[in-house]
């Protein structure tokens, strides 16, 4: 099993729309890194898993379904933007949400929405997916793919771990890791948020035993703070970037 990212940043993405930043200004001028809404593919033989769709084209990727963190709209507004463009329906396992779901799934058509129970596996062709909590301000699950002798923990949006989590993940480490990193050191966004800044991350990576780790949901203040410190990752530890595979 492979895992295709086809986006690794955060609502905003990289550049900012109006923004003027370093990072964002190197985006726009073609030297700087750009990013869009973080997503990807499970990819296993003929098989492909979605895993949050917040970008456009997924129809023309034929996954088996889509595995869905939470209903905020840069991880679902490329999916339902094309919504009708699926050939059959396509099961949506998913966190209930009340409300924000119903954004996605009414009027019914061919996304069908099928409830994501945290820590119980599902088989899904050669898969198996399983749902654990995260900590977000809305209802919120983070997944853990099986398939092809590998472990992939795919932990976006979340700052930090919840204990369950970590102890589960622990217990049988994934070989791959991808951990909300949105924020710099100490950016009081963070806890505003809920979402991850990069010692928030390293640290989830380290509870989770993860053998490899990558980064992503990147904020572009993040990026500029990355880019004027000169910061390198640990070894194991990777950013992710828009078509990265791993």
């Amino acid at each position: 099993m492979k895992l295709v990212v086809r986006g690794s940043g955060n609502t905003h993405g990289i550049p900012k729309a109006g923004c003027a930043c370093p990072a964002c200004a190197a985006a726009h001028a073609g030297r700087g890194v750009s990013r869009q809404a973080t997503c990807a593919l499970a990819v296993l033989g003929g098989w492909r898993l979605a895993i949050d769709g917040g970008l456009p084209g997924l129809a023309a990727l034929a996954p088996a379904a889509v595995l869905l963190t939470h209903f905020h709209p840069d991880h679902i507004q490329g999916l339902a933007a094309e919504c009708a463009a699926f050939t059959a329906p396509l099961p949506v396992h998913a966190p209930a949400d009340g409300e924000r779901s119903g954004r996605l799934f009414d009027p019914p058509g061919r996304l069908v929405p099928v409830p994501a129970e945290p820590f119980r596996p599902l088989a899904i062709g050669p898969y198996t997916a399983t749902a654990v909590p995260l900590s977000h301000p809305v209802p919120t699950v983070g997944w853990v793919i099986d398939g092809g002798g590998r472990r992939i923990a795919w932990l976006c949006d979340t700052r930090g771990l919840p204990a369950d989590t970590a102890a589960f993940l622990a217990a049988d480490p994934p070989d791959l890791a991808v951990v909300d990193c949105s924020f710099a050191p100490g950016d009081p966004l963070a806890a505003l948020k809920q979402h991850g800044d990069l010692d928030d991350a390293l640290a989830a990576l380290a509870a989770s035993g993860a053998r490899q780790g990558l980064l992503a949901h990147l904020d572009h203040t993040l990026q500029a703070w990355i880019d004027a410190q000169g910061w390198q990752p640990p070894d194991g530890v990777r950013l992710a970037h828009d078509g990265l595979v791993a």
